[in-house]
């Protein structure tokens, strides 16, 4: 066993309804479970906004979070929120935007908000954890509070 899988052990054991992946297939399947949330909650009435947070703003966590941006731009009902670590990433989102490059289209895409503090989203009601394999257990500590109650 790896020390990534060891990680995901423990997030499982810390937080057994906590559902991890390592695969990037996987995390696509997390993005569109996420999107298929909102409008099931939609669907039946939800009157209160999602918050969605995507932490790690790299390959997976761009891609995943843009998509989810650009389906609910900052000032729709739901809110996209990015968190990431790196102040030179977090300048250039915050100043620029985030340019997501695809086949069917490019996008810039601005998020409700993008912070380097978890303490500052407040609670949400998904996490995409998108960070490489030796930051999940240390992601997932800090977000803690914004998940539990």
């Amino acid at each position: 066993m790896n020390a990534v899988h060891e990680d995901v052990r423990l997030l499982h054991a810390l937080y057994p309804t906590l559902q991890v992946t390592i695969s990037p297939w996987w995390a696509a399947k997390a993005a569109r479970s996420a999107l298929w949330y909102i409008r099931a909650y939609v669907a039946h009435g939800g009157g209160l906004a999602v918050k969605i947070a995507v932490v790690g703003i790299g390959g997976i966590g761009g891609y995943l979070g843009g998509r989810l941006a650009n389906a609910y731009p900052a000032g729709s009902n739901h809110e996209i929120v990015f968190v990431e670590k790196s102040p030179a990433h977090l300048d250039a989102i915050k100043r620029d935007g985030l340019k997501l490059l695809a086949q069917d289209g490019d996008a810039t895409v601005r998020p409700s908000m993008a912070t380097d503090s978890p303490s500052a989203l407040g609670k949400v009601d998904v996490v995409l954890l998108c960070t490489k394999g030796y930051d999940l257990l240390e992601a997932a500590k800090v977000l803690e509070k914004a998940v539990y109650p």
